[in-house]
């Protein structure tokens, strides 16, 4: 998948990497659903936290969510009459669509599992106390969502090792020569 040279080619790995993260979100979602009918005890929120090292650590996670700036350029391209504003728009809507379903996970996560909540929050679910098919499919589909998603967070990395192999097979071919 890495060695694809456009970015629309990969539109069906993208969508299968979406597709994981909302089947992940949704689960997430049904499970918050399922322990407020069963009468679980839900967590309180504190506007600040009481380990602010801990809060710190989990910036990483939340840098990373938003972290779409290498593949900038090719998705410039890939728009239709790209200009400024079309960017724009785009890099808002992104956002959003960022923000909207990690904000939803982070608040309904920390509400199950409260202070005792990990930074990886699947760490925080427990097999015994969770669905089995619940907690299976809220794990394979995060794991199916970093496996197709994650070659497209990488595209311009890819890029530039191609750009190097380039160098170096442009150079060997001078040297024979």
């Amino acid at each position: 998948m890495t060695l694809i040279k456009k970015i629309e080619k990969l539109r069906v790995f993208s969508f299968l990497g979406v597709a994981g993260v909302i089947v992940f979100i949704v689960g997430i979602i049904v499970l918050y659903i399922l322990r407020v009918v069963d009468g679980y005890e839900l967590a309180t929120m504190s506007a600040f936290p009481e380990d602010w090292f801990a809060a710190a650590s989990a910036m990483v996670n939340l840098c990373f969510a938003f972290n779409f700036q290498m593949n900038f350029f090719p998705i410039f391209k890939g728009l239709k009459d790209p200009s400024d504003s079309k960017m724009a728009k785009a890099c808002f809507v992104g956002l959003i669509q960022c923000a909207i379903p990690y904000l939803t996970v982070a608040f309904l996560g920390y509400s199950l599992a409260g202070r005792d909540s990990k930074a990886n929050f699947l760490e925080s679910l427990d097999y015994q106390t969770t669905n089995s098919f619940l907690y299976l499919t809220i794990n394979f589909c995060y794991i199916f969502s970093i496996l197709f998603a994650i070659v497209l967070m990488f595209f311009g990395c890819r890029n530039n090792l191609i750009s190097i192999v380039n160098i170096v097979r442009k150079r060997r071919n001078k040297h024979k020569k």
